[in-house]
C-alpha cells in the first residue's frame, strides 16, 4: 500500500512539474522603484515590464542606468550590451531571466527580457 502512495505521490509531482513548467512566463507589473530594486531581489520580475513598457531608460546614458539600477553585469568582450539579473524559474531544467540593455553610441537603445536554459 505504501509503495502505491509512494507512485501515485511522484506521478502527481511529475504531472505538476510538467503544468508548471509549460505555463508561460508572464510577469505581473509593478512601477519601478530604484530603493526597492536594489533592496528586494524578488520584486525585480513584476518590475521588469514597467521598465520596458514605459520606455524610461530608452535614450540614457550609462551613468544614468548604473544610478537607478544599481549593480549591472557588464561583458567586456560587449560594451553594448548590459544585464541585469530578474531570477530563475523551474527546478531541473531552470530557466535564467534577465533584462537586456543595448546601447548604440552609449545611450540605451533597446531593453529586453531574454532567458538562458540551464540542463
Amino acid at each position: 500500500m505504501k509503495s502505491k502512495i509512494f507512485i501515485f505521490g511522484i506521478f502527481i509531482f511529475g504531472i505538476l512539474y510538467i503544468i508548471y513548467e509549460g505555463l508561460y512566463i508572464d510577469f505581473p507589473s509593478k512601477k519601478f522603484d530604484p530603493i526597492e530594486w536594489g533592496e528586494n531581489f524578488k520584486v525585480r520580475k513584476k518590475m521588469a515590464k514597467d521598465i520596458i513598457n514605459s520606455k524610461m531608460f530608452i535614450g540614457k546614458d550609462k551613468l544614468y542606468l548604473e544610478s537607478q539600477l544599481g549593480n549591472i553585469n557588464k561583458d567586456d568582450r560587449f560594451d553594448n550590451v548590459w544585464t541585469s539579473s530578474l531570477g530563475y524559474k523551474g527546478i531541473l531544467s531552470a530557466k535564467y531571466y534577465y533584462l537586456s540593455f543595448t546601447f548604440e553610441d552609449n545611450l540605451v537603445k533597446n531593453v529586453v527580457i531574454k532567458e538562458t536554459e540551464y540542463d
